[in-house]
Order: C-alpha cells, then structure tokens, then sequence
C-alpha cells in the first residue's frame, strides 16, 4: 500500500513523443515500509542520451492478506551512495512527521 509520496523535484518538462525511462532503488526500510527513491529520465528519439526529469520519493507499507501492517526484511546500506540516500530518507521522514504534526489542526 501506498502511504506517501514526497520529496518531488520537477526538474524539467517532458515532450509529447519522448521516450521515458524510469528508475527505482530502495533507499530505507523500516518495521513495516520500504523507501524506494524514483527517478525520471527522459530524452526525444533522436536524441541518444537521457536527460533527469523528476525525483521523488514513494514510501510503501506491507500489509498482510487481512490488510494489516507486516515486518519487511531490512535493507542494509552497504556503499557511501546508498548509506547517503538512507540518511536522505530518514531526514524525509523526520519532515513529513513534522509537517504533519503543524497540520494536524486543520485536518
């Protein structure tokens, strides 16, 4: 199950035509969620090099069949780049926690 999606960089436009590839890592995981960072690329057909278009980061929760949360197999950051965006997931979550904290009056 989806439960957020966030920290969305539009970086630039995609056109009418062009090819897009899309790729995904796990950056975190928690009891329950996986982190996963997704990037967009695109480029126009003539064009042989991708360009970044979007970033954002998607945080899933596992559930079971009756829809309740369930333990994920940790992911353990091993080089300097994965335990660089494992930090960046964890500072994501500390402002999500935040924001949602100052917005709770006016849900």
């Amino acid at each position: 199950m989806t439960v957020y999606v966030g920290g969305i960089r539009f970086i630039k436009p995609v056109s009418i035509g062009d090819i897009v590839k899309v790729d995904a890592t796990v950056i975190h995981t928690g009891n329950t969620s996986i982190h996963i960072a997704v990037d967009v690329f695109s480029r126009h057909i003539a064009d042989p090099e991708y360009k970044k278009t979007t970033h954002c980061v998607i945080v899933f929760v596992s559930v079971d069949q009756n829809g309740k949360p369930q333990h994920v197999k940790p992911w353990i950051p091993k080089t300097e780049v994965e335990k660089k965006f494992c930090e960046y997931a964890q500072t994501l979550t500390k402002l999500r926690d935040s924001i949602s904290k100052e917005m709770k009056p006016f849900f």
